[in-house]
């Protein structure tokens, strides 16, 4: 890979940005009096079904890497009906929610890598909170690790930390 330098002797590099591990939830303002809508998936699996109805609302979407969606450019009005029908359809709204503590790599039986179901075992951690992230993964490749928080390894008799960050 060719250094920033190199390709642009002139640039100068800003500060770099602090890690983000939870996606921006809740009823967010835009500078144009429009609103959006941060919506967090639970691990990251959307269903179809809630795919189709996010996209009914007819508006932007954004994809986020926080595994997330962003609905933008809602009126009022139209952000609270989409509020109250997605919700129960299992997005999180809340930034109190325990599903912004917690994600995992793909786990058993999608990664034949793996050695447990990490998404299910993440969804039985939701009542410990350990007050720091906890990313769970089926193996030492540590797939989708953030770059703070912890990371747990399954092993076959629990979970362990990871001993060094991919």
């Amino acid at each position: 890979m060719a250094d920033i330098a190199a390709l642009w002797p002139r640039a100068e590099l800003g500060a770099a940005f602090p890690p983000v591990t939870k996606p921006p939830v809740g009823w967010i303002s835009q500078d144009d009096g429009r609103v959006a809508l941060g919506a967090a998936v639970p691990l990251g699996v959307l269903p179809a079904g809630v795919a189709e109805y996010l996209a009914a609302i007819e508006a932007p979407l954004v994809v986020t890497p926080w595994r997330s969606v962003l609905v933008c450019d809602l009126s009022e009005e139209v952000a609270d009906v989409a509020l109250r029908v997605l919700a129960p359809l299992g997005l999180i709204f809340d930034e109190n929610s325990p599903w912004l503590n917690v994600s995992a790599c793909t786990g058993s039986p999608g990664c034949a890598h793996s050695a447990a179901d990490v998404r299910a075992d993440a969804a039985l951690s939701l009542d410990s909170d350990p007050g720091v992230h906890r990313h769970f993964v089926g193996c030492e490749r540590a797939c989708g690790s953030p770059p703070t928080g912890q990371v747990l390894v399954a092993d076959g008799q629990g979970y362990r930390p990871l001993r060094t960050r991919p």
